[in-house]
């Protein structure tokens, strides 16, 4: 009966692990490129978007390999070089990244943005509840909110109904 019963349950586990995954299909290089795209529903801290951490998510180079590896785009012709931002944005641009100074150093999130952020507010959250989950922000002038997270700056704009529109988190994006 113990013999049975182990072969059984050998012969379940053998089949559990030999059924097809989505990742089995993929290329070692295509579940690279998955990993390292950034998506519009990944979730935020004031000091990250996803895995890409301020200050610390690479040169221009990593903003090119996006670009080239990910479907996003050079937003409104902020390429970089003197005087300049490189800024990239996903096919909506309701994510785009801010690189200066060949350093990752914002992020702004819109209409679309599907993420969350470490507290748990989203893209159209009333302004109570964005006040609820966020204390720490303080009220600027119509329809505008900051907060300063160590060194990192955070403002965040709600529409004419009070609703959650743009978050803007690090320096040098344009309004």
């Amino acid at each position: 009966m113990k013999m049975t019963t182990l072969m059984l349950f050998a012969i379940t586990v053998i089949s559990i692990a030999g059924c097809d995954h989505d990742d089995d299909d993929k290329t070692t290089e295509e579940v690279e490129v998955a990993s390292f795209c950034p998506s519009t529903s990944d979730d935020v801290t004031w000091h990250s978007y996803g895995t890409f951490e301020l200050n610390n998510a690479g040169r221009d180079s990593t903003a090119r390999r996006i670009i080239s590896e990910c479907g996003w785009h050079v937003r409104d012709g902020f390429n970089g070089g003197y005087g300049n931002t490189l800024q990239i944005a996903s096919p909506n641009e309701e994510v785009v990244f801010i690189w200066a100074y060949n350093s990752f150093y914002g992020f702004v999130l819109s209409g679309g943005w599907e993420g969350l952020t470490h507290k748990g507010a989203m893209m159209d959250d009333h302004v109570s509840d964005f006040y609820g989950l966020h204390p720490e922000f303080y009220y600027r002038k119509q329809g505008w909110a900051t907060h300063k997270s160590g060194d990192i700056s955070v403002r965040v704009y709600f529409d004419e109904y009070d609703f959650l529109e743009k978050i803007y988190v690090g320096d040098y994006y344009v309004y």
